[in-house]
């Protein structure tokens, strides 16, 4: 009796192009110039079994885009050794006829043919333990945009009933104290609907309040480990940065070898303005939209602080605000905040004052 011989795909690259969603990933796999389009259930042991049934021993490659469902896709392949890496959905190369008629069909195999000519490359990708204290302080962010709220709205309904504050809460910073709040709770309307309304605002800040203290507390906790300490600690010596301030940029960077060269540290932050060249013209546009907007927002509002407490950047700052104007001039403070930052992460100096780079 004539044995039939099983298929082997044995030194095959297999490129996988997965559109993820909730309930469903829809699949492309391309070997040569043949491609087999599926429609799965959103798990990595499934597509496992279908790659060992019909392609066995091949070498599986996939690759699916950043974003909703984050890195638990990738962790999930990767563990069942799928060689896997998420792209930014920003440098899929894209004609205009398939931006025009995008069908998660085509999206997944405009990934799996991208994956194989080799354009695409994998986004940084953090560990478990990293990305959960970076949502934890961007929970804190959202809970300081929640309290900002609840005060405003306390605000208005006192402007609403023509409530004047006090003497001694004419000053802004005593505003938002123990004592104001005492104040506040003592406010009496003509209703029950009214004592109401301003009761229900306070008891609302407060319990922002408390949870913005308590998710604080952990994050500093968590930013002592020895592993995050050393870094920590040198970026809150940075003028303009504080503690809060260096939690973020800890949490966003997380490891500073992963940008070998200034341009590419400058870049991810988005301190490096658009630029159009064509033969002789060449023209400089704002600043990149691509970015992370946590980091560039921290480091512009610490160059402010910067330029008064650190001589030499105070010095470069007045340099060059009557050329380029304040705007312009504080950006490249950050950049140069930035380029220091990056410095004293790689090595084992701390952040000198008055020092001209």
């Amino acid at each position: 009796m004539k044995k039939h011989k099983s298929v082997d795909f044995a030194g095959t690259n297999i490129y996988i192009g997965i559109d993820v969603h909730k309930k469903s990933w829809h699949v492309t796999i391309l070997y040569g110039d043949v491609s087999k389009r599926n429609t799965f259930e959103p798990s990595a042991e499934i597509l496992k079994k279908h790659l060992e049934k019909h392609y066995p021993n091949g070498r599986y490659n996939a690759v699916y885009e950043a974003g909703y469902f984050g890195f638990n896709t990738y962790y999930e392949l990767t563990k069942l050794g799928i060689e896997t890496i998420v792209v930014n959905p920003a440098d899929i190369p894209r004609t205009d006829k398939e931006k025009r008629n995008k069908t998660d069909k085509s999206d997944s195999y405009k990934l799996a043919l991208a994956l194989r000519s080799g354009f695409l490359k994998g986004i940084y990708i953090p560990s478990i333990e990293a990305q959960e204290l970076r949502s934890l302080t961007r929970r804190r962010e959202e809970l300081v945009q929640d309290q900002t709220r609840s005060k405003n709205r306390i605000k208005s309904l006192l402007s609403q009933y023509n409530i004047k504050y006090p003497e001694q809460f004419t000053k802004v910073r005593s505003h938002w104290s123990k004592r104001f709040i005492n104040w506040l709770k003592e406010i009496k309307f003509k209703t029950t609907a009214g004592n109401q309304a301003i009761q229900s605002q306070i008891q609302m800040l407060e319990i922002i309040r408390t949870e913005l203290l308590e998710v604080t507390r952990i994050i500093r906790k968590e930013l002592k480990d020895i592993k995050l300490k050393n870094n920590y600690e040198k970026l809150i010596k940075i003028p303009g940065i504080g503690q809060t301030g260096a939690a973020v940029l800890q949490t966003e960077i997380m490891e500073i070898e992963r940008f070998t060269s200034r341009d590419k540290f400058i870049s991810y932050i988005g301190l490096s303005p658009n630029e159009q060249s064509s033969g002789e013209s060449r023209k400089i546009g704002h600043l990149t939209r691509r970015c992370n907007k946590r980091i560039r927002t921290i480091l512009i509002e610490a160059s402010w602080l910067a330029i008064k407490y650190d001589p030499a950047l105070g010095q470069y700052y007045n340099e060059r605000i009557v050329t380029i104007g304040k705007q312009k001039t504080i950006i490249k403070v950050a950049r140069k905040l930035a380029n220091r930052i990056r410095h004293i992460l790689l090595t084992e100096e701390t952040y000198e004052i008055g020092i001209v780079q």
